[in-house]
């Protein structure tokens, strides 16, 4: 049996426009590759913002939610923090509570998980 994983590390979404933008066109490519190349699963390895945000409109929250929606679009998805200077500590906890179409688990410190059958975690 085969399993495809798509490994995505450091992101940076930031709310500096050009790299937002730059972070937006890369997520767009990565987006595609996933919906194309039909992964298992996908792995969000740390720094998913450039700095420290909070969501609100002038920030880049919103664009890496969107993010992370549209993979998990596509397969289970899951994130471990980067570093505490761009991803602090319990704030990427409340992307497990969005509606995806396949589950997106955040991991705050080094654990095993299980990928059930049924597209589940435990």
């Amino acid at each position: 049996m085969n399993f495809k994983v798509l490994h995505i590390g450091d992101s940076h979404f930031d709310n500096d426009p050009v790299r937002l933008e730059r972070a937006q066109i890369s997520a767009r490519f990565i987006e595609l590759e996933a919906r194309d190349m039909e992964y298992d699963l996908i792995v969000m390895s740390g720094d998913l913002m450039h700095r420290r945000q909070y969501p609100s409109g002038a920030s880049a929250v919103p664009a890496m939610i969107a993010h992370v929606v549209d993979l998990a679009r596509w397969a289970p998805v899951v994130m471990v923090y980067g570093n505490a200077e761009h991803d602090a500590p319990g704030s990427l906890d409340f992307l497990m509570q969005l509606r995806t179409e396949n589950p997106v688990y955040v991991a705050s410190q080094a654990e095993t998980i299980l990928l059930t059958q049924d597209g589940e975690f435990r």
